[in-house]
């Protein structure tokens, strides 16, 4: 009897671009700061074609449109596994990558796992997106508030996160969302946290009294101590 081939990962096109690749019964996915919307827009097909499903419910890119600063994703499984996560990067930077797999029974969001090849596409493009970000050092690294100081390892919230269907999960973990009064709503677990609206530094209650309205979206960090930051962004 012949020898059995070895399976070696394949990527189904350039995994810089698709950032997909299959290995055996599943399915790798890993965005890097320098896909653009039609590059995720075929990751998405891509996972499709696997039986999954996957939206980018939010991205940010650098002010000169080079690189992604944020972005928030989420992710289905054939079996129906959902999956919702994010990353950011600090003061401006790219973010590293945000990393994982599908398989027939369920899913990883948030995976530092990266298997080769797509592992050293994501590295040279973080290092490609590092470069782009140093040349404009003086107009990212904004470090002269509070705020900043803060890992940029968080999580961002947009607005239609909170009041859709994932918004109860959403407030029993995160403890922000939206009232019954149709006002923005944080939870007393971030009383001693550092609250901002905008730029103005706030408290619980003055951000609970916040129109909902004027939400655009929420982002939470956390200090190396566990201290945590949250930031809203609103009109």
């Amino acid at each position: 009897m012949a020898a059995l081939t070895p399976v070696i990962a394949q990527p189904l096109i350039n995994p810089g671009k698709t950032g997909i690749l299959i290995r055996n019964d599943t399915l790798y996915w890993s965005i890097s700061p320098l896909m653009t919307i039609a590059d995720l827009g075929v990751m998405r097909k891509k996972i499709g074609e696997f039986g999954g499903d996957f939206m980018v419910e939010n991205l940010e890119i650098d002010p000169l449109k080079r690189y992604i600063t944020a972005i928030t994703v989420s992710v289905k499984s054939k079996s129906g596994s959902t999956g919702l996560g994010s990353t950011e990067g600090l003061n401006a930077m790219p973010i590293k990558h945000y990393s994982g797999y599908l398989v027939k029974n369920g899913l990883s969001i948030g995976s530092n796992y990266i298997p080769e090849p797509l592992s050293q596409r994501i590295k040279t493009d973080y290092q490609q997106a590092l470069a782009y970000y140093k040349q404009s050092d003086t107009e990212y690294a904004r470090r002269n508030n509070a705020k900043f100081a803060y890992e940029g390892n968080g999580i961002i919230f947009p607005k239609r996160l909170l009041e859709g269907k994932a918004s109860d999960a959403i407030l029993e973990r995160s403890g922000v969302g939206k009232s019954v009064g149709n006002t923005f709503l944080i939870t007393d677990m971030y009383r001693n946290a550092e609250l901002y609206l905008n730029e103005k530094k706030v408290n619980v209650d003055e951000l609970n009294a916040l129109p909902f309205d004027r939400v655009i979206k929420v982002e939470i960090k956390k200090e190396r101590f566990d201290k945590k930051c949250v930031i809203v962004y609103a009109n």
